[in-house]
């Protein structure tokens, strides 16, 4: 009840056009559900999603609302760890719907939303991972599709993005996530990449080689920066051979 006030002006802040004002609202909101007190965890849970049901309404932002739906893509990683950690009834529908707005926002006709979710994938990645001994996954194809279409995406900006962060958010912290968040993301990557027949249908030399000869030299050097995560990768697989990555 004490945050309820102060939820409600940084929802209204994070709809506002500006950069600076809902990109500071959004932190702010963040810092407020990642740091909940147990005993608040619950209704806040159901806060934090009411919030981007708030902020990415469809009806309003078909023509507009750039504000809300960069606001609601900046949100979805601390909306998916206050829920995981906090709800209990139909836990994996309210996820699901979560990123299902990142799915959505990932293929905007904007392409600063496209990049602020290349932004997310790391942080998303973070939230939804469960470990070993956890039963439930949370993740779908639509969603490891969705984060192909941002490492192929047409605007260089976004390809930028979304590699190094794969590249060193992702990849480079295998170890971090479980067995089967890696198993599920290279299965799904490999299943995308099966449509165009090259590099042995491994998906992640299909990201180095179309990365390294990219006619934007932004990308060339995010790929450059992030290559140690391909290498990770690559030493965990252990089938790419070194011939391929030189």
């Amino acid at each position: 009840a004490y945050a309820m006030p102060l939820i409600q002006i940084l929802r209204n802040l994070a709809k506002v056009e500006e950069t600076v004002v809902h990109e500071r609202a959004t932190k702010s909101l963040s810092l407020i559900f990642e740091n909940v007190p147990e005993t608040n965890g619950h209704e806040l849970a159901e806060i934090a999603l009411e919030t981007l049901k708030y902020l990415y309404n469809e009806e309003i932002n078909t023509n507009g609302g750039l504000g809300s739906r960069m606001s609601t893509v900046y949100l979805l990683p601390a909306t998916i760890s206050i829920l995981n950690k906090y709800t209990q009834a139909a836990k994996n529908e309210k996820i699901q719907f979560v990123l299902s707005l990142f799915c959505k926002l990932a293929k905007d006709d904007a392409p600063c939303v496209r990049k602020a979710a290349a932004e997310q994938i790391g942080n998303i990645a973070l939230a939804i991972h469960v470990r070993e001994e956890e039963e439930v996954f949370f993740g779908s194809d639509e969603l490891f599709l969705a984060i192909w279409d941002l490492l192929c995406d047409e605007h260089d900006s976004v390809r930028v993005v979304a590699i190094f962060i794969f590249g060193c958010e992702i990849l480079a912290n295998l170890s971090h996530f479980s067995k089967l968040w890696v198993t599920t993301i290279t299965s799904m990557l490999c299943a995308k990449n099966n449509e165009s027949q090259t590099n042995n249908n491994d998906p992640i030399m299909m990201i180095v080689s179309s990365g390294s000869d990219d006619p934007s030299w932004r990308v060339r050097q995010a790929l450059s920066k992030s290559f140690h995560g391909f290498l990770i990768y690559h030493c965990m697989e252990e089938r790419t051979t070194s011939a391929q990555l030189i």
